[in-house]
């Protein structure tokens, strides 16, 4: 059984997720990414506490049609650019193919839910 706080937190990003599928949907209908939408979901979650200048490397999540990060917590200096998070290609070594696909920067704010295919 989930305390409330947790609950409290799977309700909000589940409002995020909803509004984010919503949003896309009537905008994007024939991209693939929605023509792969599912017809029911499962949110499935870890946790990372991320301190001084540690980070999370450039990963991919295979089984998820849907992935996303919460930020809980921001602490100030998370606002250089090592707290931000980067979206673009994967960087793969000697892969020049690539170059092209820029990468978009996004430095969170406390409460932030970022969900992306």
């Amino acid at each position: 059984m989930l305390g409330p706080a947790v609950s409290q937190l799977f309700a909000h990003i589940r409002r995020a997720v909803d509004r984010y599928v919503s949003e896309r949907a009537a905008v994007h209908r024939g991209h693939p990414v929605m023509v792969q939408a599912p017809t029911s979901v499962s949110i499935e979650a870890w946790a990372l506490d991320v301190r001084r200048d540690g980070h999370e490397d450039w990963h991919v999540h295979p089984g998820g049609w849907l992935s996303g990060v919460v930020y809980l917590d921001v602490p100030d200096a998370a606002q250089d650019p090592g707290g931000a998070s980067d979206f673009g290609p994967l960087p793969l070594v000697g892969d020049d193919s690539l170059t092209t696909w820029s990468t978009r920067r996004l430095r969170p704010q406390s409460g932030d839910v970022l969900l992306f295919p």
